[in-house]
């Protein structure tokens, strides 16, 4: 009986996750849909900001006032790419449950629990694509040259996967700074100092730093599939009444590689991202009109964008 509720009081729940939003001036807009999706599904979460101030100060008291989210203390306000991340994987509480996100990214469903199984039992969970060969040349442009990785570190192996590394669940403490050697320098800005081999910042270093620490037995990798494209076709089946039905998609959306900009209506999946848009400046104060006048200066750079596009275009020929 006692290990019966021994086992039952170690047991994982959604609330014991810290989530960490990471973002910016220039996609603030979106994390203020992506805390909102996040809290339809889970109200009690914990939810963090990692803020990056590099490209210009931004507000995000809006966020954290009327949405139960508070920044978390990473030391600096400037980071450049990605690497606010990397702070919070240094910081985050030893052994605290982290999903780590990009700010486009949307929740559309309760899955969290399907997860917590393998979130509990490892170190590092990820969202792993699996592919038979890494020498193909997309692999170098989305991740690294795989060749010139194992002529580099004859010890690298590929696992037989890659990983998106914009939505990751990790445990606290259970990177370390020597880790990073060679990488990543907390200390000297820019902090990423082996962009040669490792260009795409957190994406390249931890596809390579993660399977060999695995092969190393100093961290168990979870591979799950949790993580939807926004490109992808099963994502044009949801719809707004899934969101509060009873039709589930266990996955998050993540719009890598896709238009993303705040004149929502050029973006795949509008109705969604329109639909907790509106949710968030419902509950705060005059959120009619300043979701308006927000509205207008990303038409007006849209259309700007075009219209340089169709010069540039006419000049050419």
């Amino acid at each position: 009986m006692n290990e019966s509720i021994s086992k039952m009081t170690s047991q994982l729940s959604v609330n014991d996750i810290q989530i960490a939003i990471a973002v910016h001036k220039n996609d603030v807009w979106f994390c203020r849909i992506c805390v909102t999706s996040i809290r339809h599904f889970y109200p009690e979460i914990e939810i963090v900001l990692l803020k990056d101030e590099l490209n210009g100060q931004f507000s995000t008291e809006e966020i954290e006032k009327f949405w139960n989210v508070k920044l978390f203390d990473l030391g600096k306000k400037e980071f450049g790419w990605a690497a606010s991340k990397v702070f919070y994987t240094l910081l985050a509480p030893e052994g605290k449950h982290c999903l780590i996100l990009d700010s486009d990214i949307i929740f559309v469903s309760h899955f969290l629990e399907k997860l917590l199984p393998a979130i509990q039992e490892n170190d590092i969970v990820l969202n792993a694509e699996y592919y038979e060969n890494p020498y193909a040349e997309w692999v170098s442009k989305t991740y690294f040259d795989v060749k010139a990785v194992q002529e580099f570190d004859r010890k690298y192996e590929y696992p037989g996967y890659f990983f998106n590394a914009v939505q990751l669940f990790i445990k606290g403490n259970s990177l370390k700074i020597q880790d990073y050697e060679g990488l990543f320098n907390p200390n000297l800005f820019p902090y990423w100092t082996n962009l040669k081999l490792f260009p795409l910042v957190d994406q390249s270093v931890y596809n390579y730093i993660f399977p060999k620490l695995e092969q190393e037995r100093k961290i168990k990798i979870g591979k799950e599939q949790f993580m939807l494209w926004s490109q992808d076709e099963q994502c044009m089946k949801i719809t707004i009444d899934d969101l509060n039905g009873t039709n589930s998609y266990p996955y998050m959306i993540h719009w890598a590689g896709d238009i993303r900009t705040a004149y929502l209506s050029k973006m795949k999946h509008r109705e969604l991202l329109n639909y907790f848009e509106h949710k968030f400046y419902k509950t705060i104060p005059f959120g009619w009109a300043k979701r308006y006048l927000r509205r207008v200066n990303p038409i007006l750079k849209f259309y700007e964008l075009k219209l340089r596009q169709s010069i540039r275009s006419i000049i050419r020929k």
